[in-house]
């Protein structure tokens, strides 16, 4: 009975290490059996491609996604090689501009900061050269 008792167990234990090995091939994107494809499931490469599509930066694609810049940019790649096109920026620019714009600055709590304390610092190295009182915002 107990010989029973541990075949069972064993069987079971076994069972589930296939079961746990199947799982893991399925989330590689793998056939059972086959090497894994290294290819995103499709409801992630949609949300690459329609996050790309949106404009949004590489390492918002890569946090938002959870996948690497390389991946991301292979399907920017891919995306822009069919035709796609990336809606501008909010302030008109291309996409993917340089610099800091009025909808980059508003969405940047830290930038604003750094802002206010630059102002600050000009306005105390102003008002140690000309002696006056001048207002910061």
């Amino acid at each position: 009975m107990d010989e029973q008792r541990k075949l069972a167990d064993d069987l079971d234990a076994m069972m589930e290490e296939l079961e746990a090995a199947q799982l893991r091939e399925e989330c590689r994107g793998a056939k059972p059996g086959h090497a894994p494809t290294h290819q995103l499931k499709p409801c992630v490469a949609e949300s690459v491609v329609e996050l790309v599509r949106s404009g949004a930066s590489i390492r918002a694609v890569m946090r938002t996604a959870n996948v690497a810049k390389g991946t991301v940019l292979r399907y920017k790649q891919a995306f822009l090689a069919k035709g796609g096109e990336i809606e501008p920026c909010e302030c008109g620019q291309p996409a993917g501009h340089q610099g800091w714009c009025r909808v980059r600055f508003a969405r940047s709590k830290v930038r604003q900061k750094v802002m206010k304390r630059m102002q600050c610092a000009v306005a105390i190295a102003k008002e140690r050269r000309y002696g006056k009182r001048l207002s910061v915002v």
